[in-house]
Protein backbone atom coordinates (compact mmCIF):
# COMPACT_ATOMS: atom_id res chain seq x y z
CA UNK A 1 0.00 0.00 0.00
CA UNK A 2 2.79 2.45 0.79
CA UNK A 3 4.49 1.63 -2.49
CA UNK A 4 1.31 2.37 -4.43
CA UNK A 5 0.88 5.69 -2.65
CA UNK A 6 4.47 6.65 -3.43
CA UNK A 7 4.01 5.82 -7.12
CA UNK A 8 0.92 7.96 -7.34
CA UNK A 9 2.71 10.89 -5.72
CA UNK A 10 5.62 10.69 -8.24
CA UNK A 11 3.30 10.68 -11.21
CA UNK A 12 1.36 13.67 -9.93
CA UNK A 13 4.59 15.56 -9.20
CA UNK A 14 5.86 14.90 -12.74
CA UNK A 15 2.72 16.32 -14.27
CA UNK A 16 3.02 19.47 -12.24
CA UNK A 17 6.67 19.96 -13.12
CA UNK A 18 6.05 19.52 -16.83
CA UNK A 19 3.23 21.98 -16.65
CA UNK A 20 5.42 24.56 -14.98
CA UNK A 21 8.13 24.02 -17.62
CA UNK A 22 5.71 24.66 -20.38
CA UNK A 23 4.64 27.89 -18.78
CA UNK A 24 8.17 29.08 -18.37
CA UNK A 25 9.22 28.28 -21.91
CA UNK A 26 6.09 29.64 -23.44
CA UNK A 27 5.48 26.41 -25.50
CA UNK A 28 1.89 25.88 -26.17
CA UNK A 29 0.31 22.79 -24.64
CA UNK A 30 -1.04 20.97 -27.63
CA UNK A 31 -1.72 17.55 -26.17
CA UNK A 32 -5.33 16.48 -25.79
CA UNK A 33 -4.54 14.30 -22.82
CA UNK A 34 -5.67 15.34 -19.42
CA UNK A 35 -3.88 14.52 -16.22
CA UNK A 36 -6.22 11.53 -15.82
CA UNK A 37 -4.79 9.99 -19.01
CA UNK A 38 -1.25 10.09 -17.70
CA UNK A 39 -1.85 9.15 -14.11
CA UNK A 40 -3.83 6.33 -12.56
CA UNK A 41 -7.24 7.34 -11.21
CA UNK A 42 -7.55 8.38 -7.62
CA UNK A 43 -10.53 7.67 -5.27
CA UNK A 44 -11.97 11.10 -4.62
CA UNK A 45 -15.33 12.51 -3.70
CA UNK A 46 -16.71 11.83 -7.19
CA UNK A 47 -15.98 8.08 -6.78
CA UNK A 48 -17.91 8.11 -3.47
CA UNK A 49 -21.02 9.61 -5.02
CA UNK A 50 -20.10 13.31 -4.70
CA UNK A 51 -20.09 15.80 -7.54
CA UNK A 52 -16.66 16.65 -9.05
CA UNK A 53 -15.11 19.98 -8.23
CA UNK A 54 -12.03 21.97 -9.00
CA UNK A 55 -9.66 23.12 -6.30
CA UNK A 56 -8.06 26.32 -7.49
CA UNK A 57 -5.20 27.88 -5.58
CA UNK A 58 -3.98 31.26 -6.61
CA UNK A 59 -0.47 32.54 -6.18
CA UNK A 60 0.91 35.85 -7.36
CA UNK A 61 1.75 35.70 -11.06
CA UNK A 62 0.17 32.33 -12.06
CA UNK A 63 -2.81 30.09 -11.59
CA UNK A 64 -2.57 26.38 -10.68
CA UNK A 65 -5.54 24.04 -11.12
CA UNK A 66 -5.95 20.59 -9.58
CA UNK A 67 -8.26 18.20 -11.38
CA UNK A 68 -9.96 15.54 -9.35
CA UNK A 69 -11.03 12.19 -10.72
CA UNK A 70 -14.21 12.01 -12.79
CA UNK A 71 -15.86 8.91 -14.25
CA UNK A 72 -14.74 8.03 -17.77
CA UNK A 73 -18.22 8.53 -19.15
CA UNK A 74 -18.21 12.21 -18.08
CA UNK A 75 -14.66 13.14 -19.19
CA UNK A 76 -14.43 15.40 -22.25
CA UNK A 77 -11.03 16.40 -23.74
CA UNK A 78 -10.52 20.11 -23.30
CA UNK A 79 -7.81 22.25 -24.96
CA UNK A 80 -5.40 23.84 -22.66
CA UNK A 81 -5.41 27.64 -22.68
CA UNK A 82 -3.32 30.10 -20.90
CA UNK A 83 -5.34 31.52 -18.07
CA UNK A 84 -5.97 35.22 -18.21
CA UNK A 85 -5.22 37.28 -15.19
CA UNK A 86 -8.40 38.35 -13.41
CA UNK A 87 -8.93 40.95 -10.78
CA UNK A 88 -8.31 39.37 -7.45
CA UNK A 89 -10.58 40.07 -4.51
CA UNK A 90 -9.23 41.97 -1.62
CA UNK A 91 -7.36 39.54 0.58
CA UNK A 92 -8.80 38.81 3.96
CA UNK A 93 -6.93 40.07 6.95
CA UNK A 94 -6.54 36.53 8.20
CA UNK A 95 -3.47 34.94 6.63
CA UNK A 96 -3.91 31.62 4.87
CA UNK A 97 -1.32 28.87 5.04
CA UNK A 98 0.73 28.36 1.94
CA UNK A 99 -0.36 25.23 0.13
CA UNK A 100 2.09 22.52 -0.68
CA UNK A 101 2.00 21.86 -4.44
CA UNK A 102 3.43 18.33 -4.35
CA UNK A 103 1.44 16.88 -1.34
CA UNK A 104 -2.19 15.76 -1.13
CA UNK A 105 -4.47 17.21 1.51
CA UNK A 106 -4.38 15.28 4.74
CA UNK A 107 -8.11 14.87 5.08
CA UNK A 108 -8.36 13.43 1.58
CA UNK A 109 -5.75 10.82 2.36
CA UNK A 110 -7.39 9.88 5.68
CA UNK A 111 -10.80 9.56 3.97
CA UNK A 112 -9.30 7.34 1.27
CA UNK A 113 -7.69 5.14 3.90
CA UNK A 114 -10.95 4.79 5.84
CA UNK A 115 -12.81 3.96 2.66
CA UNK A 116 -10.38 1.18 1.82
CA UNK A 117 -10.30 -0.25 5.36
CA UNK A 118 -14.11 -0.40 5.83
CA UNK A 119 -15.56 -3.96 5.64
CA UNK A 120 -17.80 -4.76 2.70
CA UNK A 121 -21.57 -4.30 3.21
CA UNK A 122 -23.50 -7.45 4.20
CA UNK A 123 -25.28 -9.48 1.57
CA UNK A 124 -29.01 -8.57 1.29
CA UNK A 125 -30.06 -12.10 2.20
CA UNK A 126 -27.60 -12.46 5.07
CA UNK A 127 -28.95 -11.24 8.44
CA UNK A 128 -26.72 -9.14 10.65
CA UNK A 129 -24.78 -11.02 13.25
CA UNK A 130 -26.08 -11.01 16.77
CA UNK A 131 -24.00 -10.39 19.76
CA UNK A 132 -23.93 -12.73 22.69
CA UNK A 133 -25.82 -10.23 24.84
CA UNK A 134 -28.72 -10.11 22.35
CA UNK A 135 -28.87 -13.91 22.13
CA UNK A 136 -28.85 -14.14 25.93
CA UNK A 137 -31.68 -11.55 26.20
CA UNK A 138 -33.80 -13.45 23.70
CA UNK A 139 -33.20 -16.69 25.60
CA UNK A 140 -34.45 -15.10 28.85
CA UNK A 141 -37.68 -14.03 27.08
CA UNK A 142 -38.26 -17.53 25.80
CA UNK A 143 -37.68 -16.61 22.16
CA UNK A 144 -35.38 -18.44 19.78
CA UNK A 145 -32.70 -16.35 18.13
CA UNK A 146 -32.84 -16.38 14.33
CA UNK A 147 -30.36 -18.66 12.66
CA UNK A 148 -27.82 -16.92 10.44
CA UNK A 149 -28.22 -17.30 6.70
CA UNK A 150 -31.94 -18.27 6.88
CA UNK A 151 -34.63 -15.63 6.30
CA UNK A 152 -37.19 -15.47 9.07
CA UNK A 153 -40.86 -15.84 8.19
CA UNK A 154 -44.13 -15.76 10.16
CA UNK A 155 -45.53 -13.30 12.71
CA UNK A 156 -43.33 -11.33 14.98
CA UNK A 157 -43.06 -12.86 18.46
CA UNK A 158 -45.33 -11.12 20.99
CA UNK A 159 -44.05 -9.53 24.13
CA UNK A 160 -45.33 -10.30 27.62
CA UNK A 161 -47.38 -7.08 27.67
CA UNK A 162 -49.12 -7.91 24.37
CA UNK A 163 -49.89 -11.44 25.58
CA UNK A 164 -51.36 -10.04 28.81
CA UNK A 165 -53.49 -7.54 26.89
CA UNK A 166 -54.85 -10.28 24.60
CA UNK A 167 -55.70 -12.44 27.63
CA UNK A 168 -57.52 -9.52 29.23
CA UNK A 169 -59.51 -8.91 26.03
CA UNK A 170 -60.46 -12.60 25.84
CA UNK A 171 -61.59 -12.53 29.48
CA UNK A 172 -63.71 -9.43 28.84
CA UNK A 173 -65.33 -11.03 25.81
CA UNK A 174 -66.13 -14.12 27.89
CA UNK A 175 -67.65 -11.95 30.64
CA UNK A 176 -69.78 -10.15 28.06
CA UNK A 177 -71.10 -13.45 26.64
CA UNK A 178 -71.88 -14.68 30.17
CA UNK A 179 -73.73 -11.46 31.03
CA UNK A 180 -75.85 -11.71 27.87
CA UNK A 181 -76.75 -15.33 28.66
CA UNK A 182 -77.68 -14.36 32.23
CA UNK A 183 -79.92 -11.56 30.93
CA UNK A 184 -81.71 -13.97 28.57
CA UNK A 185 -82.11 -16.53 31.35
CA UNK A 186 -83.54 -13.86 33.70
CA UNK A 187 -86.00 -12.65 31.04
CA UNK A 188 -87.14 -16.22 30.37
CA UNK A 189 -87.62 -16.89 34.10
CA UNK A 190 -89.52 -13.59 34.51
CA UNK A 191 -91.80 -14.53 31.60
CA UNK A 192 -92.57 -17.91 33.18
CA UNK A 193 -93.37 -16.22 36.51
CA UNK A 194 -95.68 -13.73 34.79
CA UNK A 195 -97.51 -16.55 32.99
CA UNK A 196 -97.88 -18.45 36.27
CA UNK A 197 -99.21 -15.37 38.05
CA UNK A 198 -101.64 -14.70 35.19
CA UNK A 199 -102.89 -18.28 35.33
CA UNK A 200 -103.32 -18.13 39.11
CA UNK A 201 -105.15 -14.82 38.75
CA UNK A 202 -107.54 -16.35 36.23
CA UNK A 203 -108.20 -19.28 38.57
CA UNK A 204 -108.91 -16.90 41.45
CA UNK A 205 -111.29 -14.91 39.25
CA UNK A 206 -113.15 -18.10 38.36
CA UNK A 207 -113.43 -19.01 42.03
CA UNK A 208 -114.71 -15.54 42.84
CA UNK A 209 -117.28 -15.81 40.06
CA UNK A 210 -118.44 -19.14 41.49
CA UNK A 211 -118.80 -17.61 44.94
CA UNK A 212 -120.65 -14.62 43.52
CA UNK A 213 -123.05 -16.94 41.73
CA UNK A 214 -123.68 -18.70 45.04
CA UNK A 215 -124.64 -15.54 46.88
CA UNK A 216 -126.40 -13.71 44.07
CA UNK A 217 -129.77 -14.93 45.36
CA UNK A 218 -129.09 -13.31 48.74
CA UNK A 219 -128.73 -9.81 47.34
CA UNK A 220 -132.50 -9.25 47.23
CA UNK A 221 -133.11 -10.50 50.78
CA UNK A 222 -133.50 -8.31 53.87
CA UNK A 223 -130.33 -7.82 55.84
CA UNK A 224 -131.59 -9.78 58.82
CA UNK A 225 -132.08 -12.88 56.67
CA UNK A 226 -128.58 -12.95 55.18
CA UNK A 227 -125.86 -15.16 56.61
CA UNK A 228 -122.29 -13.94 56.04
CA UNK A 229 -120.37 -16.24 53.73
CA UNK A 230 -117.54 -17.80 55.72
CA UNK A 231 -114.63 -19.56 54.10
CA UNK A 232 -114.45 -23.10 55.48
CA UNK A 233 -112.60 -26.10 54.11
CA UNK A 234 -114.74 -27.71 51.42
CA UNK A 235 -115.43 -31.40 51.56
CA UNK A 236 -115.53 -33.46 48.40
CA UNK A 237 -118.98 -32.94 46.88
CA UNK A 238 -120.99 -35.01 44.41
CA UNK A 239 -124.57 -33.65 44.68
CA UNK A 240 -124.20 -30.19 43.17
CA UNK A 241 -127.65 -29.36 41.75
CA UNK A 242 -129.40 -27.92 44.80
CA UNK A 243 -128.72 -24.21 44.09
CA UNK A 244 -129.33 -23.07 47.72
CA UNK A 245 -130.72 -24.05 51.11
CA UNK A 246 -133.56 -22.69 53.29
CA UNK A 247 -133.19 -22.85 57.08
CA UNK A 248 -136.40 -22.92 59.17
CA UNK A 249 -135.18 -22.60 62.78
CA UNK A 250 -138.52 -23.02 64.56
CA UNK A 251 -142.25 -23.59 64.14
CA UNK A 252 -143.83 -20.17 63.77
CA UNK A 253 -146.67 -18.58 61.84
CA UNK A 254 -144.19 -15.99 60.58
CA UNK A 255 -141.61 -18.38 59.13
CA UNK A 256 -142.34 -19.00 55.45
CA UNK A 257 -140.98 -18.34 51.97
CA UNK A 258 -142.74 -16.94 48.87
CA UNK A 259 -141.84 -16.90 45.14
CA UNK A 260 -141.89 -14.32 42.40
CA UNK A 261 -143.50 -16.78 39.97
CA UNK A 262 -146.54 -19.00 39.99
CA UNK A 263 -147.56 -22.32 38.45
CA UNK A 264 -148.99 -22.63 34.99
CA UNK A 265 -151.92 -25.01 34.44
CA UNK A 266 -150.57 -28.47 35.29
CA UNK A 267 -152.30 -31.68 34.09
CA UNK A 268 -149.31 -33.57 35.50
CA UNK A 269 -146.34 -32.64 37.63
CA UNK A 270 -143.25 -33.76 39.56
CA UNK A 271 -141.99 -32.25 42.84
CA UNK A 272 -138.50 -33.13 44.23
CA UNK A 273 -136.54 -31.74 47.19
CA UNK A 274 -133.99 -32.53 49.90
CA UNK A 275 -135.07 -32.27 53.56
CA UNK A 276 -133.34 -32.56 56.92
CA UNK A 277 -135.90 -32.69 59.76
CA UNK A 278 -134.84 -31.34 63.17
CA UNK A 279 -138.03 -32.46 65.10
CA UNK A 280 -140.12 -35.66 65.38
CA UNK A 281 -142.53 -34.78 62.59
CA UNK A 282 -142.57 -33.42 59.09
CA UNK A 283 -144.46 -30.14 58.82
CA UNK A 284 -145.98 -28.57 55.70
CA UNK A 285 -143.51 -28.49 52.83
CA UNK A 286 -145.59 -26.99 49.96
CA UNK A 287 -148.84 -24.99 49.87
CA UNK A 288 -150.44 -23.70 46.62
CA UNK A 289 -153.62 -21.60 46.94
CA UNK A 290 -155.85 -19.75 44.54
CA UNK A 291 -158.59 -17.26 45.21
CA UNK A 292 -161.34 -19.88 45.11
CA UNK A 293 -159.49 -22.71 46.88
CA UNK A 294 -156.59 -22.62 49.36
CA UNK A 295 -155.68 -26.33 48.90
CA UNK A 296 -155.14 -26.77 45.17
CA UNK A 297 -151.75 -28.51 45.69
CA UNK A 298 -150.41 -29.29 49.18
CA UNK A 299 -147.75 -31.49 50.84
CA UNK A 300 -149.20 -31.18 54.30
CA UNK A 301 -147.75 -32.25 57.69
CA UNK A 302 -148.38 -31.36 61.30
CA UNK A 303 -147.34 -32.01 64.87
CA UNK A 304 -149.92 -34.56 65.88
CA UNK A 305 -148.85 -34.51 69.55
CA UNK A 306 -150.07 -30.90 69.91
CA UNK A 307 -153.45 -31.45 68.26
CA UNK A 308 -156.72 -31.04 70.19
CA UNK A 309 -157.69 -34.65 69.60
CA UNK A 310 -155.62 -37.70 70.35
CA UNK A 311 -155.82 -41.33 69.39
CA UNK A 312 -155.31 -44.38 71.58
CA UNK A 313 -153.26 -46.05 68.89
CA UNK A 314 -149.85 -44.57 68.08
CA UNK A 315 -149.84 -42.73 64.77
CA UNK A 316 -147.12 -43.13 62.25
CA UNK A 317 -145.43 -40.17 60.55
CA UNK A 318 -147.20 -39.33 57.30
CA UNK A 319 -147.38 -36.55 54.71
CA UNK A 320 -150.71 -35.71 53.02
CA UNK A 321 -150.50 -35.27 49.24
CA UNK A 322 -153.52 -33.05 48.30
CA UNK A 323 -154.54 -32.41 44.65
CA UNK A 324 -157.71 -30.30 44.43
CA UNK A 325 -159.23 -30.37 47.91
CA UNK A 326 -160.66 -32.58 49.34
CA UNK A 327 -158.86 -35.44 47.51
CA UNK A 328 -155.50 -36.56 49.04
CA UNK A 329 -153.22 -39.56 49.64
CA UNK A 330 -151.04 -40.35 52.67
CA UNK A 331 -147.31 -40.78 52.07
CA UNK A 332 -145.18 -42.58 54.69
CA UNK A 333 -142.19 -40.50 55.92
CA UNK A 334 -140.96 -42.42 58.97
CA UNK A 335 -137.52 -42.99 57.41
CA UNK A 336 -136.72 -39.27 57.11
CA UNK A 337 -136.96 -38.42 60.82
CA UNK A 338 -133.39 -39.40 61.74
CA UNK A 339 -131.88 -35.89 61.39
CA UNK A 340 -130.05 -36.65 58.11
CA UNK A 341 -130.50 -35.45 54.56
CA UNK A 342 -133.11 -37.38 52.53
CA UNK A 343 -134.39 -37.01 49.01
CA UNK A 344 -138.16 -36.99 48.34
CA UNK A 345 -139.95 -37.04 44.98
CA UNK A 346 -143.78 -36.99 44.44
CA UNK A 347 -145.19 -37.46 40.90
CA UNK A 348 -148.78 -37.23 39.64
CA UNK A 349 -150.50 -37.67 36.24
CA UNK A 350 -154.17 -36.76 35.60
CA UNK A 351 -154.04 -38.67 32.31
CA UNK A 352 -153.43 -41.97 34.13
CA UNK A 353 -154.94 -40.91 37.46
CA UNK A 354 -151.81 -42.22 39.22
CA UNK A 355 -149.16 -41.03 41.68
CA UNK A 356 -145.68 -42.23 42.70
CA UNK A 357 -143.70 -41.52 45.87
CA UNK A 358 -139.85 -41.93 45.99
CA UNK A 359 -137.62 -41.76 49.07
CA UNK A 360 -133.86 -41.72 48.42
CA UNK A 361 -134.30 -43.08 44.85
CA UNK A 362 -136.53 -45.95 45.99
CA UNK A 363 -140.25 -46.17 45.19
CA UNK A 364 -141.91 -45.99 48.62
CA UNK A 365 -145.58 -45.85 47.61
CA UNK A 366 -147.80 -45.53 44.52
CA UNK A 367 -151.53 -45.41 43.70
CA UNK A 368 -154.12 -45.18 40.94
CA UNK A 369 -157.59 -43.68 40.38
CA UNK A 370 -156.36 -40.44 41.91
CA UNK A 371 -157.81 -37.24 40.34
CA UNK A 372 -157.85 -38.61 36.82
CA UNK A 373 -158.64 -35.87 34.26
CA UNK A 374 -158.07 -33.05 36.79
CA UNK A 375 -155.83 -30.06 36.05
CA UNK A 376 -154.17 -27.87 38.66
CA UNK A 377 -155.03 -24.25 37.70
CA UNK A 378 -152.29 -21.65 37.38
CA UNK A 379 -151.87 -18.10 38.73
CA UNK A 380 -152.00 -18.95 42.45
CA UNK A 381 -149.57 -18.25 45.31
CA UNK A 382 -146.79 -20.73 46.20
CA UNK A 383 -145.56 -20.91 49.85
CA UNK A 384 -142.88 -23.12 51.43
CA UNK A 385 -142.74 -24.09 55.15
CA UNK A 386 -146.34 -23.21 56.10
CA UNK A 387 -149.95 -24.12 55.16
CA UNK A 388 -152.27 -21.39 53.82
CA UNK A 389 -155.84 -21.27 55.07
CA UNK A 390 -156.34 -18.32 52.73
CA UNK A 391 -154.30 -17.06 49.83
CA UNK A 392 -151.15 -15.59 51.48
CA UNK A 393 -152.30 -16.01 55.12
CA UNK A 394 -153.97 -18.06 57.85
CA UNK A 395 -150.74 -19.83 58.96
CA UNK A 396 -150.80 -22.27 61.91
CA UNK A 397 -147.54 -22.81 63.92
CA UNK A 398 -148.32 -26.50 64.45
CA UNK A 399 -148.32 -27.04 60.70
CA UNK A 400 -144.98 -25.31 60.12
CA UNK A 401 -141.78 -27.05 58.94
CA UNK A 402 -138.71 -27.15 61.22
CA UNK A 403 -135.37 -28.08 59.63
CA UNK A 404 -133.50 -27.55 56.38
CA UNK A 405 -134.82 -27.68 52.84
CA UNK A 406 -132.71 -27.68 49.66
CA UNK A 407 -132.97 -28.39 45.93
CA UNK A 408 -136.73 -27.66 45.64
CA UNK A 409 -137.82 -28.05 41.97
CA UNK A 410 -141.18 -28.48 40.15
CA UNK A 411 -141.55 -29.94 36.62
CA UNK A 412 -144.59 -29.85 34.33
CA UNK A 413 -144.31 -33.56 33.52
CA UNK A 414 -143.81 -36.93 35.15
CA UNK A 415 -140.13 -37.83 35.56
CA UNK A 416 -138.96 -41.31 34.69
CA UNK A 417 -137.41 -43.53 37.40
CA UNK A 418 -134.01 -42.97 35.84
CA UNK A 419 -134.46 -39.18 35.97
CA UNK A 420 -135.50 -39.40 39.61
CA UNK A 421 -132.31 -41.34 40.38
CA UNK A 422 -130.18 -38.86 38.42
CA UNK A 423 -131.61 -35.89 40.34
CA UNK A 424 -131.01 -37.67 43.66
CA UNK A 425 -127.38 -38.37 42.70
CA UNK A 426 -126.67 -34.82 41.51
CA UNK A 427 -126.45 -35.60 37.78
CA UNK A 428 -128.08 -32.38 36.72
CA UNK A 429 -131.65 -31.14 36.34
CA UNK A 430 -133.98 -32.61 33.70
CA UNK A 431 -136.00 -30.47 31.31
CA UNK A 432 -139.46 -29.00 32.05
CA UNK A 433 -138.72 -26.97 35.19
CA UNK A 434 -141.47 -24.46 36.07
CA UNK A 435 -140.31 -23.36 39.56
CA UNK A 436 -137.10 -23.62 41.66
CA UNK A 437 -135.33 -21.97 44.59
CA UNK A 438 -133.77 -19.41 42.27
CA UNK A 439 -137.27 -17.87 41.98
CA UNK A 440 -137.54 -17.07 45.72
CA UNK A 441 -138.26 -13.37 46.35
CA UNK A 442 -139.44 -13.30 49.98
CA UNK A 443 -137.94 -14.91 53.11
CA UNK A 444 -140.09 -14.16 56.13
CA UNK A 445 -139.66 -14.46 59.87
CA UNK A 446 -136.45 -16.16 61.00
CA UNK A 447 -135.98 -18.16 57.82
CA UNK A 448 -132.53 -17.87 56.22
CA UNK A 449 -131.44 -18.66 52.66
CA UNK A 450 -127.86 -19.93 52.25
CA UNK A 451 -126.18 -20.20 48.85
CA UNK A 452 -124.66 -23.65 48.35
CA UNK A 453 -124.50 -25.40 45.01
CA UNK A 454 -123.56 -28.75 46.51
CA UNK A 455 -125.59 -30.51 49.19
CA UNK A 456 -122.41 -31.52 51.05
CA UNK A 457 -121.64 -27.84 51.57
CA UNK A 458 -125.10 -27.02 52.97
CA UNK A 459 -124.82 -27.26 56.74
Amino acid sequence: MSRLEGRLGELLQGNVVSSRGSERTGDPFTSNLTPQDTAPPRRTQASRGQSPRQDTQTQPGHTQTYYQHQPQANIQPQPYSQPQPQPQPKPQPQPQPKPQPHSQPKHTKDRRMRTRLQPPPPHPTQPPSQSQEERKRLGERGQESPRPGRPQHGPKPQSVEETREEGEMERRRGDEVWRKSEVKRTERRRGEEERTERREGEEEEEEMKGEESQIQNLLQLPVRHKIPLQHIPRREATICNVDSMLLFPSASSENYVTFSRSFPALPELSVCLWIRVDVGYVGTLLSYATEDNDNKLVLYGRNSSSSSYSSSTPSRATLDFVVGDPAYRELPVDSVLDGSWHHLCVLWSSIQGRFWHYTDRRLTSAGSRFRKGYEVPGGGLVVLGAEQDSQGGGFDPTEGFVGRLAGFTVWNRVLSPGEVTGVAMGRGVPRGVVLELGDVDGVHGEVQQVACECLEHCS
